[in-house]
């Protein structure tokens, strides 16, 4: 199973042995990985361990439930629960191909991936093989991780512009209350394109400020403008402009931050 995973869940590895024997993991699945917070040190004691097994066909055994065709179990072993998704090699296939299809300089409002075929290439990345590694060094060599990297900080750019946008036109109307919360809307839609300038692409968004002191330590000035900004105090209308307006121009400065690290990586 790796001595890496054994390293993340201590005592915990011997669990997803025991569940190997004792679910269709090893007699559905061509291969399988382990992922999530618990593999990259975010999670809590209560913190589920998000398993993907990659598997030849679509399974024709229940799970607990589906969501877009991904069939999706939950298993508790012990005080451990684990998320088990079941990913055909033909879904994995057309996502590919969607990705090698994405064009970076003409962004439309169509999102041609999902959020979660999103995260399932984000969890592959970091995930840990528990089975078949070679399979999944395969498929993640399929992946141009870094087109989608470039492809999600556009996203999220684009993003950051109709929320200022928005911000722009409430204050100007005297909208107090919706420009506050499109304001921290542009916020953090710039945050999401500064992670992902960085690598950071992990679709949860409650990860943020776990992943800004990745990057920086929390004494850093874009981390301590975040918590900040997050988390304001707001007593009267002029508090919610002088928050809107130092919001938006934190949220620009990320903004040329992420379109200067995009800029590099095109010019390499």
């Amino acid at each position: 199973m790796g001595e890496l995973l054994q390293k993340v869940l201590g005592e915990k590895h011997m669990i997803i042995g025991e569940m190997f024997s004792e679910t269709k993991l090893m007699s559905h699945a061509s291969a399988a990985f382990a992922s999530g917070s618990v593999i990259e040190g975010f999670a809590n004691k209560l913190s589920d361990l998000d398993i993907y097994a990659i598997t030849e066909k679509h399974p024709s055994f229940k799970t607990c439930f589906i969501s877009d065709n991904i069939k999706i179990d939950i298993i508790r072993l012990g005080d451990l629960m684990i998320d088990v998704e079941y990913w055909p090699l033909d879904m994995i296939t057309r996502m590919i191909e969607k990705i090698d299809k994405l064009r970076l300089k003409d962004q439309t409002l169509l999102e041609p991936l999902k959020p979660q075929e999103i995260r399932f290439c984000y969890r592959i990345r970091i995930g840990v093989p528990l089975f078949n590694e070679k399979l999944i060094t395969e498929v993640k060599g399929m992946i141009d991780f870094m087109k989608l990297q470039k492809w999600q900080v556009a996203r999220h750019l684009r993003s950051f512009d109709n929320r200022v946008e928005d911000t722009v036109g409430a204050l100007q109307s005297d909208d107090y209350e919706i420009a506050f919360f499109n304001a921290r809307d542009a916020l953090e839609s710039a945050i999401d394109a500064y992670l992902a300038s960085k690598g950071f692409t992990n679709p949860m968004k409650k990860w943020r400020y776990k992943e800004l002191v990745k990057i920086h330590s929390p004494e850093h000035e874009i981390v301590r403008r975040f918590w900040k900004l997050e988390a304001p105090l707001i007593r009267k209308k002029e508090d919610i402009r002088r928050y809107v307006e130092e919001c938006l121009e934190f949220a620009n400065d990320l903004s040329l931050r992420a379109q200067f690290e995009r800029g590099e990586e095109n010019d390499r």
